[in-house]
């Protein structure tokens, strides 16, 4: 699955970002978080957006259809 890394300068850049991921994985503070509370704001983020981002496509729409069919002369005032 993974190929071994020969060249020097790639195997640094490769265990610099292990490091960063290792850190991201981590909590601020250092303490350990539980993944169940992870995993609700996850699922709750998600469903709120599932709902949300229509609204906000279907708003989008609606603006950008009423802005192509207005006149542009009476937008000009003639």
């Amino acid at each position: 699955m993974f190929r071994a890394i020969s060249d020097p300068d790639c195997q640094e850049l490769a265990v610099q970002f292990d490091d960063l991921v290792q850190r991201q994985k981590e909590p601020l503070g250092g303490e350990k978080s539980s993944s169940t509370f992870r995993s609700l704001g996850t699922l709750s983020f998600g469903l709120i957006g599932l709902f949300v981002g229509p609204v906000v496509l279907a708003v989008f729409y609606d603006l950008v259809v009423v802005w192509l069919r207005q006149d542009p002369d009476a937008a000009a005032g003639r």
